[in-house]
Formats: structure tokens, C-alpha cells, sequence
């Protein structure tokens, strides 16, 4: 379905033994992941007026596990971590362009990593 998740921001599905390929068009309806611009003005006009989630996350970034308390709701993720997946990473991730953070890790992924990924320019932990 094109219209699926179209709001969503933070996808955390670790550590539950899915398993099988990551099609990309489970990715190509992300639209609030892919909107960097929106992010960028949102961060300029925000100072008085910060959102955040009223949920906590625990996530896996630069190799640390972090607790965040406070999140703010430009903030994204995907972590796929330690499942089976297995098969190449989907090109359509590189159209994430406001995602912060992506786990694959713990996987059976094969193949090269995509050069879309470097249009992920708000990525900090891969």
C-alpha cells in the first residue's frame, strides 16, 4: 500500500527474529523520513516551540545504547536489528534523507551498501 506509514518517524522492530528479504517498497512510503527540508526549517523556527514525544526509546546509536527520554519529534529511526533478515540493504533507504539513525546490525544482509545511502545527509549512526 503507497499511502502506509506515511506519518511515521521512528520504526524500532529489533530483536524479534524476523526474517526474509526488506523489499524497498516498504520504505517508499515513509514520507516523513524523507522530508529534509521540513526538517531543516523546522529546526530554525522551533526555539520557542520544541515538541516532543511524550514516549521513551531505548536505541542502539554509534554502538551505545541510549535512553531518550526527551525526543524531540523531528528525530528519526530505523532500527531492524537482530533479527534474520538477509538479502541486499534496499536502495529506497537512500530516500530517508532526514533519518538519524539506522541499524541493520545482527543480520544476514549480503551484498553492497547502496550509494543512495549517501543522500541520508542527517545520518549519525549507521
Amino acid at each position: 500500500n503507497s499511502s502506509a506509514f506515511t506519518k511515521l518517524r521512528i520504526i524500532d522492530v529489533s530483536y524479534n527474529d524476523f526474517t526474509g528479504n526488506l523489499p524497498s517498497k516498504y520504505f517508499e512510503s515513509w514520507n516523513s523520513m524523507m522530508m529534509v527540508d521540513e526538517y531543516r526549517s523546522h529546526l530554525n523556527y522551533m526555539k520557542d516551540n520544541i515538541s516532543y514525544y511524550f514516549d521513551s526509546l531505548t536505541i542502539m546509536n554509534k554502538g551505545q545504547e541510549m535512553i531518550l527520554v526527551r525526543i524531540l519529534t523531528i528525530f528519526t529511526a530505523v532500527d531492524f536489528s537482530n533479527n534474520k533478515f538477509h538479502g541486499d540493504i534496499p536502495i529506497s533507504i537512500g530516500e530517508l534523507k532526514s533519518l538519524h539513525v539506522l541499524n541493520f546490525s545482527g543480520n544476514g544482509l549480503t551484498g553492497q551498501i547502496p550509494l543512495s545511502l549517501r543522500n541520508l545527509i542527517a545520518l549519525e549512526s549507521l
